[in-house]
Order: structure tokens, then sequence, then C-alpha cells
């Protein structure tokens, strides 16, 4: 099978959107609403507290005792649904995952981490560091390892509450696999396959079961594709798993269940969407 390379003189693209590294509360736009719900419970709260006031004898503002208040209370709570509706449409807006090293990651996801240990060790995985993924709505950690043969990342995520897996691999001619268990930042269908990236979403599982079902997907999207699997070392991890992310949202678009469209991207060597820009100076092999 011959070996799929992607030659580009382009090193440096932008992105279709801003790379914003702010937190999300920082982004004006849900600045603006989370301003709006604040200011609609202290009006709320003002408007019946004057009331109560006034009632009591304390003042004498004139307020009519229930129109005047229920029609704010109406209002307020008109503008607080109005916005929280707003805010995970202005959320969808695609961001760039930015991995920030971190020391430790916490440990609910150390102790969910520690139950794959045997199978990491057996499966040849190295660990590649302990995470802070920024980009996303909830606080997001992740523990990232780099094994069998180098063409495969786990990475395990907490997000917010909820912890999963996902395995990642990815084709020399820019083809993304993925497997998750509980995919707990996607809860999208449980499989789709597209020229650009093939994503399942198993039910939760060991990570030896998880790893076969991803080792089967990937040798089938390989196949597929007419290209190898990319051998990986540590400095291309990062830059896969942001590849990752814009094929998923791309994917997203391409489904119809978002609208904000994401442009080329190179990460490293990888350029999104046409593949890869240089290869490595490993060999490349077929899982």
């Amino acid at each position: 099978m011959e070996t799929t390379i992607q030659e580009s003189s382009a090193r440096l693209e932008t992105t279709s959107q801003p790379d914003d590294r702010r937190p999300v509360n920082d982004w004006p736009m849900i600045r603006i609403v989370l301003s709006i719900q604040q200011a609609s419970i202290v009006g709320i709260v003002f408007v019946w507290s004057l009331a109560a006031l006034e009632d009591f004898g304390v003042l004498q503002l004139g307020l009519e005792a229930s129109v005047v208040p229920m029609f704010t209370t109406i209002a307020g709570f008109a503008l607080i649904l109005g916005t929280g509706l707003l805010t995970p449409i202005f959320m969808e807006r695609y961001r760039e995952h930015h991995f920030e090293p971190i020391d430790s990651a916490p440990r609910s996801l150390v102790q969910y981490r520690e139950n794959s240990n045997d199978a990491l060790r057996e499966a040849g995985f190295g660990k590649v560091g302990t995470f802070r993924v920024r980009g996303l709505a909830l606080p997001t950690h992740s523990i990232v390892f780099l094994g069998c043969q180098q063409m495969v990342i786990a990475e395990f995520v907490l997000l917010g509450p909820n912890q999963g897996i996902e395995l990642v691999s990815i084709t020399e001619s820019g083809r993304v696999i993925v497997t998750a268990s509980a995919a707990p930042k996607r809860g999208e269908p449980a499989e789709r396959s597209l020229p650009g990236i093939v994503l399942t979403s198993a039910a939760e599982h060991s990570f030896e079961k998880l790893l076969a079902i991803h080792l089967r997907k990937t040798d089938e999207a390989a196949e597929e594709a007419g290209s190898l699997i990319a051998e990986l070392v540590e400095d291309d991890v990062a830059d896969v798993l942001c590849y990752y992310n814009r094929a998923f949202h791309d994917m997203l678009v391409t489904c119809g269940t978002r609208s904000d469209e994401v442009g080329p991207m190179t990460y490293g060597r990888f350029r999104f969407p046409q593949g890869i820009v240089s290869p490595s100076e490993g060999r490349r092999r077929v899982i």
C-alpha cells in the first residue's frame, strides 16, 4: 500500500475563528448574557423589597402592591429564560483546544485512570503528560498516553463531573479515527464515518475491550482511506488532539448540528483538512 503524504509550503494557517484563550465567561456575548441575567435577578429582588417596605409603612412610594412587582417578576424571568436559551447557541461557536501542562490531575481522574494501568503497560503505552484543557465550557482535565507502536493516543478525560476515555489515531492522509467510552464531551451518534473522521462511541468497557474496538476500526478506516496509520512522537500528540477537535466540529457542520464552519489549520506536521504536511522520521506501519 502506498503512503499518502501531503506536501505544503504553507506551514502557518489562520483559524476560521479567532484563537481565543479566554475562559468562557470572558467571551463578550457570554458576559452580556450573564450581565442581563444578574440584572434581572437584582431587579426582581429590588422591586419586591420596595413593595414589602411600602406594605410595612416604611416607605411611601405609591407602588401598586401587586401590579408593579408582578410585572417586574414576569419581565425578569422572561429575560433570564431568554438569555438562558441563547447561551448554548453562543457557546456552540468553534473554539480551539489548548493543552496546558499541569503537575497533577484531579484525584477522581487519577483513580479512574488507575483502573487501566495494567492494560496500558501491556499495550506499551507511555505517559505523555497531564493537562488542563482550555477552550471548553466546563473545566476539563486529561491524562494522555501514547502506545501501540506509537500509533494510538489514549486520553483519559474529566469534563466537569463526567469521565471517559478517548482513543485517537490518524492516517497519513489525515483521516482521524476515534473510539470513545461514553464520549464525555460529545454526546453524538454512536457511530459516524466520513472521509475526514471515523467516530465510534462505545458503551463503558474495560480499556482492553475499548482498545480492541479501536484497533479494528482503525484498520478498517485506513483501508477505506487507502492510507497507512501515522506513527507519532510525543510532540505530535497535542497537534493530533487539536486536529481531531477541528475534524469533529467539521463533522457536526456536515451533519447539520452546527452552523459555524471551520477553515484550514496547520498543527505541527498535520494540515487540516488535507492531511500531513511532512512525514515523521520514524517508519509508518499498519497496526
